[in-house]
């Protein structure tokens, strides 16, 4: 889904397409990967930030929050090792070795547990000055998007059909 920075999204679900219960205020960050090499430098030049209010479902709403929560637990080995090489000593080898497993333990946890997450939420591929480019979005919602419409706002979006069941 390609949207103007700050635009009203669709009142649809990103996830599914249904009905939202919940709007969620998001702030998204993207730096490309090639300013990373020259380091915080880059990341401080490159980086672009856009915002929207995410629409998502109770059941999507629910899994983001599991997601985020897991992100923010997946750090807690790497820390718990740091504790036991404090309580042992930096001094004896046990100590370096439970410090260096728990670095180790603290970064592939986190960054496993994110790129995990970033497969369950949406996520932007690209920012620029005036669009965000977001994946994750169900296919329903693009096709809503992208329908043919009448002469529309700009950063307006077609309502979801509603269908009476029988």
């Amino acid at each position: 889904l390609v949207a103007a920075n700050g635009s009203p999204l669709p009142a649809m679900c990103l996830k599914c397409g249904g009905l939202p219960t919940h709007w969620r205020a998001q702030n998204y960050r993207y730096t490309p990967q090639w300013a990373m090499l020259i380091g915080w430098i880059g990341i401080l030049i490159f980086s672009k930030k856009s915002s929207f209010q995410i629409p998502l479902c109770e059941g999507h709403r629910a899994a983001w929050k599991k997601w985020n929560l897991i992100a923010g637990l997946s750090c807690l080995p790497g820390i718990v090792l740091w504790v036991l090489a404090a309580i042992v000593g930096m001094d004896s080898d046990a100590g370096v070795g439970l410090f260096f497993v728990g670095l180790v333990a603290f970064f592939v946890g986190l960054i496993g547990t994110l790129i995990a997450r970033s497969r369950k939420v949406v996520m932007p591929t690209k920012i620029d000055k005036t669009h965000s480019w977001l994946r994750g979005v169900h296919p329903v919602v693009l096709q809503a998007v992208s329908a043919p419409q009448g002469p529309q706002a700009p950063g307006a979006y077609p309502m979801p059909v509603q269908q009476n069941g029988g």
